[in-house]
């Protein structure tokens, strides 16, 4: 009786943790603007402390969807961006680096790139790196 309570504890705080979910791209449509996820250098996901997870596909439809109220911000649990060097890899926004380009195109227009905090290569597009909160303050 015992080991079957403890099973039945464990598989449920097995299935309350909150993880991120790999972007399904051709499949997952963007929260906010609908499109669907083509270009893998691209994405984000707004996970909350309930589990629920919002996928976008551009910075813009991430900040302004955040920005919204839509989800309280004291509901989210994490920010997370595709890192633009490393497809399928999701890296935090409170440590990553946003470059801010006119040469970039991406999916919704924001011309802008997310980095892991390693710093960007001589072969990405000219451009400003901001931080997180500079971020949230252009849109």
């Amino acid at each position: 009786m015992r080991i079957t309570i403890y099973c039945v504890f464990l598989l449920a705080l097995a299935s309350c943790s909150v993880k991120p979910e790999p972007l399904n791209y051709g499949k997952d449509a963007c929260h906010a603007c609908k499109m669907t996820l083509v270009d893998k250098r691209f994405g984000g996901e707004i996970l909350t402390k309930k589990g629920k997870i919002y996928k976008f596909d551009d910075v813009n439809c991430l900040v302004g969807f955040y920005k919204s109220g839509f989800e309280p911000t004291n509901n989210v649990l994490s920010i997370l961006f595709v890192d633009f060097q490393n497809e399928n890899t999701l890296i935090d926004a409170t440590t990553s680096n946003f470059l801010v380009s006119d040469n970039l195109r991406t999916p919704m227009g924001s011309g802008i790139a997310v980095f892991s905090n390693s710093g960007r290569q001589p072969s990405e597009p000219e451009g400003k790196v901001e931080m997180w909160d500079e971020i949230l303050k252009r849109f």
